[in-house]
């Protein structure tokens, strides 16, 4: 079901609530225990705020008042010296504001969506700011402030037009159609939820098209119309029959059930309200039962069955809710005065009868206030409307004069131009030839300077190369010693018919050819790297599942413990695909090097103004302060294969491609609790994704410590 609350203005309007923003989840208890485990690890404010940000949404359909607790201890971490993260603390300050909405406390729940739209309009987040917009309204609606309601679903209405949200435009004109419902205009009700109905299909969202139907229906049955209602309300149930509304199919049956009632067709009225009956009873949704034992017992009336119309009556009664309307208790008098009277019992058809004209003389009294309300409120409106007329037209006229005075502007400064040109172009003319030679001195003494440094680079590389195959023989002479001489040893075993001692050679052969093998793919990757473009990029998040993937971390087996802590600032950044095998080779390297039964890795990132930064912490043996350069030479090992297998490549080629992407990687510190490596990478090589247009804001993931 779209994540947004639907509540009645008027007489059945189902009006859209508070958007994605103020939407829960169903209450998991084992999520919640984990999240308070969770909570008592750690004392770092911004994590903790995320973590009982994340409670308070899993209590919300539990306990409100859980939901506002949590919300308010979210809301104290945040002022915390050490809490720096303003879209949370944002998305907090809303939470509150929707739990003290949740309570009908209308003028908290806008104080804090205020101040929550004073930090959306200070780190300009205009998605979050058009949803914070869109509470302020509908909770001005709830409260009858319809001129303040419009004002800021306008707001709303036109970030979302902006940025090109169908979907939140969709949502701001059923809510803008809700509030004109609710003050009886029913024109411009009717005009706004027909957008919103021709977006809702345009974009095919399945739920604003079925709440489309019922809306416009509620409109034609006001008028009369009620066959062309019928045909509506009948789309609407099979719709929300699909997606298993349950309240929403109560009320289609409840509206099939009344309109088939007013068309005298008795046994379908009687079919669709026993089962908006049954629904309500079943439900618990006590406010529905006095509408529907209304229904019923009118239905009974017709069908001569005053005894039964009396029992469904007196159900309306019993659960007419004291804070409904005075015109609603009237009707049910008036229904008993009428049974009353079909039964021949004159003193209680009178009894009932008074008590109804009584009602309902309080209900004319109180409607005449409420129709004063309404004119004042439609008032109010239309004079807003006028004022966003007239402010639109002067910015139009405003924008003409600009224009105008912008091309006159133009025309002069044109001419001004045109003289310095002429004017410097005389100027160069003189000086072009002394500057020829000047140009032509500085390109021989750049091309000097060129060849010098094409030549120091063909000499280091020539040393690097000498270096590498000084490495690489000596590296590659040690296993194909152990070929030849154990391959001999075997063929001496063979000759004299000892195979158990010739196959134990030979499995020293196999091993020193797999030594071989490994050195060669190492030799192989560390020169690939530089083939490799750093065009190619993706998020961090799947760089780090394709490396859990490609080490089996994420195998049911796997007792490795792999932890990420990253802030707001990776939202929506490209990295290199070629930090998969950076990341790849650390990890590794941290488990290889880890003498715990569960090796745990962090990794965590930062950035400042011109680089993305990573560390990669974990608690293996540590490497001595004496190798900390030493590790990244190629082939380097610190300990010998039979204690530790690998090709003693991983972290030079690791520090290749970091240097490849601009960057560089260091040990910053490493003992026998662990090690931390930390690398670079500059944004040059990374791109910002586009962020997609909707109205839905995702749920927080939890801040630190997450196991891939």
């Amino acid at each position: 079901m779209r994540l947004l609350t639907f509540c009645k203005i008027g007489v059945q309007v189902m009006l859209l609530g508070l958007v994605l923003i103020c939407t829960s989840f169903p209450a998991r208890s084992s999520q919640i225990d984990s999240l308070l485990i969770l909570l008592d690890k750690t004392s770092d404010p911004t994590t903790r705020a995320g973590y009982l940000l994340q409670i308070a949404k899993n209590t919300y359909e539990k306990s409100h008042d859980d939901y506002l607790n949590y919300s308010q201890k979210a809301l104290e971490e945040t002022m915390h010296s050490r809490f720096d993260d303003d879209t949370l603390k944002m998305k907090i300050i809303n939470n509150v504001g929707c739990a003290y909405s949740e309570i009908n406390n209308a003028e908290k729940a806008n104080k804090y969506f205020f101040d929550a739209a004073a930090l959306a309009i200070k780190i300009d987040d205009r998605r979050y700011l058009s949803n914070l917009y869109n509470n302020i309204g509908l909770t001005y609606g709830n409260v009858q402030e319809y001129d303040k309601a419009i004002e800021f679903h306008l707001k709303s209405l036109e970030i979302r037009t902006q940025r090109n949200d169908s979907l939140g435009v969709s949502i701001s004109h059923t809510n803008i159609g809700a509030i004109y419902y609710s003050i009886k205009d029913y024109d411009k009700a009717r005009e706004s939820f027909e957008r919103s109905f021709a977006i809702s299909q345009l974009i095919n969202d399945t739920e604003g098209i079925a709440f489309g139907y019922t809306n416009l229906a509620d409109i034609l049955f006001l008028e009369g119309k009620h066959i062309d209602a019928l045909a509506y309300y009948q789309k609407y149930l099979v719709m929300v029959t699909e997606m298993n509304y349950t309240h929403s199919i109560l009320y289609g049956h409840k509206k099939i059930g009344e309109i088939h009632l007013k068309l005298s067709n008795l046994d379908k009225a009687a079919l669709h309200l026993e089962k908006a009956y049954k629904m309500a009873i079943n439900s618990n949704y006590t406010w529905e039962l006095t509408n529907i034992c209304l229904k019923y017992a009118a239905l009974k009336k017709q069908l001569g069955d005053p005894d039964s119309a009396l029992i469904y009556a007196q159900k309306a009664l019993e659960h007419f809710p004291a804070s409904s309307s005075k015109e609603k208790l009237a009707t049910i008098h008036r229904t008993y005065s009428e049974l009353y009277e079909l039964k021949n019992n004159p003193s209680m058809a009178l009894q009932h009868l008074k008590i109804h004209l009584l009602e309902k003389d309080s209900a004319l009294q109180k409607e005449n206030l409420g129709t004063f309300a309404d004119m004042e409120a439609k008032y109010q409106l239309n004079l807003k409307e006028k004022e966003n007329y007239y402010l639109k037209q002067e910015q139009i006229l405003n924008a003409k004069i600009i224009s105008q005075r912008t091309i006159v502007s133009l025309v002069c400064l044109a001419g001004i131009f045109l003289l310095v040109l002429l004017a410097y172009w005389l100027y160069r003319l003189k000086e072009t030839k002394h500057q020829l030679n000047i140009d032509l001195e500085k390109k021989v003494e750049e091309r000097t300077q060129h060849l010098k440094n094409i030549n120091r680079k063909l000499e280091n590389a020539n040393s690097e190369l000498e270096r590498f195959f000084y490495i690489t023989s000596h590296d590659l002479k040690e296993p194909l010693r152990s070929i030849m001489s154990f391959s001999t040893l075997a063929k001496r075993r063979l000759r004299d018919n000892k195979t158990d001692e010739a196959s134990e050679f030979l499995t020293y052969v196999e091993n020193s050819t797999t030594q071989m093998d490994t050195l060669f793919k190492g030799i192989t990757d560390f020169f690939s790297i530089g083939k490799k473009g750093a065009s190619e990029v993706t998020s961090l998040t799947a760089i780090l599942k394709s490396t859990a993937s490609e080490l089996n971390l994420d195998s049911e087996t796997s007792k490795v413990q792999l932890h990420t802590h990253f802030g707001h600032t990776t939202d929506g950044i490209l990295l290199p695909g070629l930090l998969v095998v950076v990341f790849k080779n650390l990890i590794e390297n941290s488990i290889k090097f880890n003498k715990n039964d569960t090796p745990i890795v962090r990794i965590k990132h930062w950035d400042n103004s011109t680089h993305y930064y990573f560390s990669v912490e974990d608690n293996g043996i540590g490497i001595s302060q004496a190798y900390h350069h030493q590790v990244f030479e190629m082939f380097k090992r610190l300990h010998s294969r039979d204690k530790f297998t690998g090709s003693g490549i991983g972290l030079s080629i690791s520090k290749k491609v970091v240097q490849q992407l601009d960057g560089d990687i260091v040990i910053t510190k490493s003992d026998s609790n662990g090690t931390i490596l930390e690398f670079c990478i500059h944004k040059n090589f990374c791109r910002q994704q586009i962020a997609s247009a909707t109205n839905y804001l995702p749920v927080d993931s939890t801040i630190s410590n997450i196991f891939l």
